[in-house]
């Protein structure tokens, strides 16, 4: 037997060429980003004093705010910061691959969250 890749989570990564779309994973990614940084923002302020100076929060850190304000609940604030993981280790270094498994992950917890936020996507 040949040795099985292994996506971030663990997820086995088909041979063959049927790994998913970068281009799809990245997508789905990018509108959950640019959801988790403007509805965290607004949260922000909610939770942290207002005395502190303003800087740049890592995503991971606004999407804990969204869950803080019980605007989404700690099951999809764990997806989101595995996520964000997975994303991460991807552009920073690891191969470029994710699998079809992980495409269709990424657009289902973007759908999850736009729901709970009541966010056209």
């Amino acid at each position: 037997k040949g040795d099985i890749k292994l996506d971030k989570f663990g997820n086995p990564i088909p041979e063959g060429g049927l790994n998913g779309s970068l281009e799809d994973f990245l997508s789905s990614f990018n509108q959950l980003e640019y959801i988790i940084q403007k509805y965290g923002q607004a949260y922000q302020s909610q939770i942290e004093s207002q005395g502190k100076p303003r800087r740049r929060i890592s995503n991971v850190r606004l999407a804990e705010f969204i869950f803080r304000a019980e605007k989404i609940d700690y099951a999809l604030f764990e997806k989101i910061k595995n996520l964000f993981t997975l994303r991460n280790s991807i552009i920073h270094g690891a191969e470029p691959v994710v699998s079809n498994h992980m495409v269709e992950q990424s657009k289902s917890i973007l759908q999850e969250l736009a729901k709970v936020l009541n966010v056209h996507i």
